[in-house]
């Protein structure tokens, strides 16, 4: 557990919980060491991030006494209190908008057809959000231990 997390929020955080949303063409964690621990499979549509953690199976996870650190606009409290967690919301991401306009513009819309599943259940996007986190687990933390 890197120290900034022990002395802020003690040794409880077992997540760092995040959402992020793409676009498609039809409406339908990260641990405190930086590596990703849980990724559901997509969702399509405008699927909030409050309806995407209490369907994905992620509060199953929840152990009671576990700290989950959101980014923010989760509004998920009351379901993580409810299997026993706790939510913080570190101050430095508190009132910080995530992306600007044009950034958002510039990441959108994939084609649908990266959302239909094959014949092992994955879609084409499910499959890449895996690989990709594979990577990035693999890579230096950014967070310091010490």
């Amino acid at each position: 557990m890197p120290a900034c997390f022990k002395n802020n929020f003690g040794d409880r955080v077992i997540v760092i919980i995040d959402c992020f949303g793409i676009f498609t063409e039809r409406p339908s964690g990260v641990t405190p060491q930086g590596t990703i621990s849980y990724i559901s499979e997509a969702w399509g549509g405008r699927t909030s991030d409050k309806f995407l953690t209490e369907n994905c199976g992620f509060l199953n996870l929840i152990v009671p006494g576990d700290v989950i650190l959101e980014d923010r606009g989760f509004l998920i409290r009351d379901s993580v209190e409810i299997v026993g967690g706790h939510l913080e919301i570190p101050a430095f991401t508190k009132g910080k908008k995530q992306l600007l306009p044009a950034d958002i513009e510039t990441t959108r819309p994939i084609p649908i057809s990266m959302l239909s599943a094959s014949r092992d259940d994955l879609s084409v996007l499910d499959k890449i959000l895996v690989v990709c986190s594979a990577f990035i687990n693999l890579c230096p933390s950014v967070i310091s231990m010490d």
